[in-house]
């Protein structure tokens, strides 16, 4: 694919030595200028025992909704590791959309016929000012108002596909090339698909002794992409992926084998997508203590609006249940929190 042609680098003097230097050439200037136009910084000579954060250029390949790429982006970052707490700063907060917020939105909109338009608030990560003044180093070789770029009808967002068809009232989301990307990560793209995440019946007990251990890079970052994935767009693997994160400390051979199962299944449904209808309940369900080792049961909640799914959840219950009445208040409880974000959203 395209994308993979054109290499994200790792700093300015990769940039400097790469084939599309006039393009990366361009991005940073375009960084350091919309620094210049929201009033950012000003240039000084250092305090007497101030303490210097490190900074540096960050590049990034950003992708179209079809996968080929947009344009190239780079981005002035403070080195935030070199601050000190309480020096530099006491918190950190970055205000983004919950991942809830977005279907909840696009069912409401298909519900009333609407239309969605993107947008994109350039370097809208330096709108807020700092409530203390901040010494940064200059990055290497650094040198010389505020707009909404219209993006048009809404297609691509974190990675999800959106296609609206505001005649019919229909509107879907997919992650299909994320799948893809996925897959072809842990070289799942060309395997024999599975027709379930998870055998029926199937649990996934902790690693004995005699059991032969998995890589736990590998397994973690596999199930890190599958949670994703789950959580987003595919509430059918979210149970699987559940069961393959609680033994991301130490996986089996087993374990390993659970996970590639997921990827084979996904592999045969990585174009399904969420369809949301113009036609909020949040129905929970339990089990009960089905895990021989710690009896904690399973509570599994799925918040719908317009009869569209929003939200969905599968975790284990932090205590155990004494009868399978017990377990499904406790997952009811969840059920009702979750949904009643939703109506606060609303």
């Amino acid at each position: 694919m395209l994308h993979e042609i054109i290499q994200e680098l790792v700093n300015l003097k990769a940039a400097r030595a790469s084939t599309e230097w006039q393009l990366w050439e361009k991005a940073i200037r375009d960084a350091i200028e919309a620094l210049r136009a929201n009033d950012t910084f000003d240039l000084v000579d250092p305090p007497p025992g101030a303490h210097i954060i490190g900074s540096t250029v960050v590049f990034r390949v950003k992708l179209s909704a079809h996968g080929g790429v947009e344009r190239l982006k780079a981005r002035i970052c403070a080195q935030g590791f070199t601050q000190q707490f309480l020096k530099d700063y006491c918190e950190t907060y970055a205000p983004v959309a919950k991942l809830t917020s977005i279907p909840v939105f696009l069912a409401m909109v298909t519900q009333m016929g609407m239309r969605v338009r993107q947008g994109d608030v350039p370097t809208a990560y330096v709108k807020a000012g700092p409530t203390e003044v901040l010494d940064v180093r200059q990055p290497p070789e650094f040198e010389k108002g505020s707009r909404t770029k219209d993006l048009g009808n809404v297609q691509w967002f974190l990675g999800i596909r959106i296609t609206m068809d505001t005649t019919r009232g229909i509107t879907t989301m997919d992650q299909t090339q994320y799948a893809s990307e996925v897959l072809r990560r842990f070289e799942m793209d060309e395997c024999r698909p599975q027709k379930t995440p998870l055998d029926k019946g199937a649990i996934l007990y902790n690693r004995a002794e005699a059991d032969d251990a998995a890589d736990q890079v590998t397994y973690r970052q596999a199930v890190g992409a599958l949670l994703y994935l789950a959580r987003v767009t595919r509430p059918d693997i979210a149970f699987a992926v559940n069961q393959g994160a609680a033994h991301a400390l130490n996986p089996s051979q087993g374990h390993w084998i659970a996970v590639k199962n997921i990827l084979r299944y996904v592999e045969g449904t990585k174009e399904w997508s969420l369809v949301y209808r113009r036609n909020a309940t949040a129905p929970p369900d339990a089990d009960w203590a089905n895990n021989e080792q710690h009896r904690k049961s399973i509570s599994s909640v799925l918040v719908q609006v317009f009869g569209c799914s929003v939200s969905w959840q599968t975790k284990r219950q932090r205590i155990v249940s004494e009868s399978s009445t017990i377990a499904e208040y406790i997952a009811a409880d969840d059920g009702v929190e979750e949904a009643h974000w939703v109506h606060l959203l609303l």
